[in-house]
């Protein structure tokens, strides 16, 4: 009402014309504030709303990483103990073969002749402490 007052009064009047242009401007400028306000509570929204996204992706990645890397570790345990199983195993029958060799010779050493000469005693002697683990 006091706008239309004033125009009515200082319509002839350039003075008057600049200073209700300043007001029509400044009345545009309170519309428009709100709008930049409007504009940056959308714009920090949606910021908040891709940082908190891209978090929640980052945690899913890491914990998808984790478990590649537990899983590719299983994988390489499992494998290295197969290998040394079969490490084992072969140690295992080599020493169970050199153990029956060794016994077939002390075996065979003691039933060579029973008459007990100087030769065969030094020797069923010397195969009975390797047998024992004397040397």
């Amino acid at each position: 009402m006091r706008e239309r007052a004033f125009r009515e009064t200082c319509t002839g009047n350039k003075q008057c014309r600049g200073l209700l242009s300043k007001m029509v401007c400044k009345c545009g400028n309170v519309d428009s504030d709100v709008m930049v306000n409007r504009i940056h509570q959308e714009k920090d929204k949606n910021e908040s709303n891709l940082k908190s996204t891209h978090c929640e992706e980052l945690i899913k990645m890491q914990l998808r990483a984790e478990d590649e890397l537990k899983e590719l570790l299983q994988n390489e345990c499992e494998a290295e103990l197969r290998e040394l199983r079969y490490q084992h195993e072969e140690e295992c029958r080599h020493f169970e073969e050199e153990l029956t060799l060794q016994k077939e010779k002390v075996s065979g050493l003691f039933s060579l002749d029973d008459s007990p000469t100087k030769q065969n005693s030094d020797i069923k002697l010397e195969m009975s402490d390797l047998f024992l683990g004397v040397y």
